[in-house]
């Protein structure tokens, strides 16, 4: 009887064990799955960063410019982060920010800008300006997308660098404004910075540990690579040739039927 019970028992310990084993493994299966949906939901993991990342009132504009290459118009910034901005020192964190202005071709594949490396600053971090969490006073440029619109994009839509100075887009830009508009930041630290911190001097300023000198750097040029889907057409000596051959056709066809 007791061996019975105990064969009884280990049976159902069995299936137990059994059970639980293939639970957990479903547990885990889908937990799996999770991680892996959450992955590609995030996978483009293009940086961004809003207008109020810079600070609640408008930044400093330290200068303004325009560049056109290869068709492409571009407006620059260069401004002190309002959020990291101290007067009395006369120091700031520096930024640079780009907004495409020009209408990008229909027919294009890629645009890639690059961003040059700048004597006795390192490139901090880069990415998109978007338009999420807008403030009132907010003076810098943005794109007409939000955070959700990139996210939702697909890996190949832009591809950028692992140092950050490079970023290629698929044309046409499947973003609000097909590429209008589109914003990026980089942000930038002082090689030679008074405290260490990577903070520039935007200003001179007659305190003891303050700036001496301004040492900002002037707006870069982006380089521009704006690649587009040509059709050739035909020269005109081909074109002529062509004409001709089919009006001889033509009439050699009218002499068969008239024969």
């Amino acid at each position: 009887m007791c061996r019975r019970m105990e064969l009884h028992l280990l049976v159902h310990s069995k299936r137990f064990f059994n059970l639980l084993g293939d639970l957990m493994k479903k547990v885990f299966g889908a937990i799996i799955a999770v991680l892996v949906l959450a992955g590609v939901a995030n996978a483009n993991g293009v940086p961004i960063r809003t207008r109020s990342d810079y600070g609640q009132d408008g930044s400093l504009i330290l200068s303004t410019s325009t560049q056109n290459t290869g068709g492409v118009t571009i407006a620059s910034q260069e401004f002190c982060s309002d959020a990291q901005t101290d007067a009395t020192l006369g120091t700031c964190q520096l930024a640079f920010a780009f907004q495409i202005t020009s209408t990008l071709p229909s027919n294009g594949t890629s645009l890639t800008l690059t961003f040059p490396s700048i004597s006795g600053g390192t490139l901090v971090s880069s990415g998109l300006l978007t338009n999420d969490d807008p403030i009132a006073t907010g003076n810098l440029f943005f794109s007409p997308f939000s955070q959700n619109d990139v996210l939702n994009l697909p890996d190949s839509a832009i591809l950028f660098s692992a140092d950050g100075t490079t970023f290629q887009f698929a044309l046409p830009i499947a973003l609000n404004g097909a590429g209008t508009g589109l914003s990026l930041f980089f942000n930038m630290s002082d090689n030679n910075s008074l405290e260490n911190d990577g903070a520039y001097c935007y200003k001179v300023v007659d305190v003891e540990g303050g700036c001496t000198a301004i040492d900002t750097p002037a707006i870069p040029t982006l380089g521009v690579d704006l690649k587009t889907s040509t059709v050739t057409a035909p020269e005109p000596a081909s074109f002529s040739l062509l004409v001709a051959g089919l009006l001889g056709l033509g009439v050699l066809g009218r002499k068969r039927k008239s024969s």
